[in-house]
């Protein structure tokens, strides 16, 4: 059933984006982890919001978030939050001269939705049981051809994150 969910969301260049961004330099970002600093740690530890980075195009941002998503302190922060559940991460990167799936909303929630299947059985389960229940998948097939709308996307992805 995984295997076929994710095989219906899955697109071509779901990955392209994040492999092209290069690796930062060894010391490049070490600023992230000072405290008091940029807030970064504490946000982690379980303020509430968004941590907002922005920036002029080719500064670096999507580095900066490549680093931050492989660095081992952000689940090591995140496991030591007040909410105390395993943090469940995933990640999308915008590339703007890409194809329509990379830089939209569609490609966001499909490449989100891929890596929250995978990681979280019961998420997929959940999906399953909504597209079932709405009639997107006949009860006894997979949903490995469901059309994909980006109103269905939203509606899965909630499923998800609840």
């Amino acid at each position: 059933m995984k295997t076929a969910l994710v095989y219906s969301l899955r697109f071509e260049q779901v990955n392209y984006r994040v492999a092209g961004i290069p690796k930062a330099h060894e010391k490049t970002f070490r600023w992230i982890w000072d405290e008091p600093g940029p807030g970064y740690v504490s946000w982690l530890r379980g303020v509430d919001g968004l941590f907002w980075i922005t920036g002029k195009p080719g500064c670096g941002k999507s580095t900066l978030m490549k680093y931050i998503l492989d660095e081992p302190r952000t689940r090591y922060f995140l496991t030591r939050s007040p909410a105390s559940q395993v943090p469940l991460v995933a990640a999308f990167f915008f590339h703007d001269r890409g194809t329509q799936l990379q830089k939209s909303h569609d490609g966001l929630f499909r490449t989100i939705l891929i890596q929250l299947v995978q990681k979280e059985s019961q998420i997929c389960k959940a999906i399953v049981s909504r597209l079932r229940a709405e009639g997107h998948i006949p009860t006894s097939e997979t949903p490995s051809d469901v059309r994909w709308s980006e109103d269905l996307l939203k509606t899965v992805f909630e499923t998800a994150i609840e």
